[in-house]
């Protein structure tokens, strides 16, 4: 008796595997045709904005948002189509960006505090004005990228310390016992 529900727990734990092995094949051509998809969509629309900014005729040096000048001579409905665009892809981001932040959190306690905090430092952000935000915060993430960039390499450095001073210390271990066994 003990014996059979020993063999039909096995057997759900490799029809469980199976299961999951199935669907993580499934997953990854489903990625893959998601991915080529995007990526063809995305190309698709580089080109027509590329094609929409040379081919006008609109002084768009000067302007924050060269599209939406450039609509300004379209229907109005296609302007509100790409606004919402806009304003939806700046608050996914926005959002997900926030999110990765919060969850980084290690005191959970200070979690809401720490959310409520960004989101009210975010109000007289808004008020910067786009081509001041971007003037102010692509040499700041240049630096932060750069001190990341310092940081990652001393850990790694680290790493590769320890791991050399590890692998000697067995080799020199390794030699005692050789030498204690003969």
């Amino acid at each position: 008796m003990i014996e059979k529900k020993e063999e039909n727990l096995e057997e759900n734990k490799i029809k469980s595997a199976r299961r999951k092995t199935a669907r993580r094949n499934y997953n990854k051509r489903e990625n893959k045709i998601i991915t080529l998809v995007s990526a063809v969509i995305f190309f698709v629309l580089i080109i027509a904005i590329y094609q929409m900014l040379t081919l006008s005729a609109v002084n768009i040096s000067k302007v924050e948002i060269p599209v939406l000048t450039i609509l300004d001579e379209c229907h109005p409905i296609e302007k509100m189509i790409y606004s919402v665009a806009i304003i939806t892809a700046i608050l996914t981001s926005a959002i997900s960006s926030g999110y990765g932040v919060a969850e980084n959190i290690k005191d959970r306690r200070k979690y809401k505090t720490i959310t409520f905090a960004m989101c009210l430092a975010e109000i007289p952000i808004a008020y910067i004005g786009f081509g001041k935000l971007v003037e102010i915060l692509y040499p700041l993430f240049g630096v932060i990228g750069i001190i990341q960039i310092i940081t990652i390499l001393k850990k790694v450095n680290s790493i590769a310390k320890n791991a050399k001073n590890w692998y000697k210390l067995y080799r020199k271990n390794e030699g005692r016992n050789s030498k204690n066994e003969t």
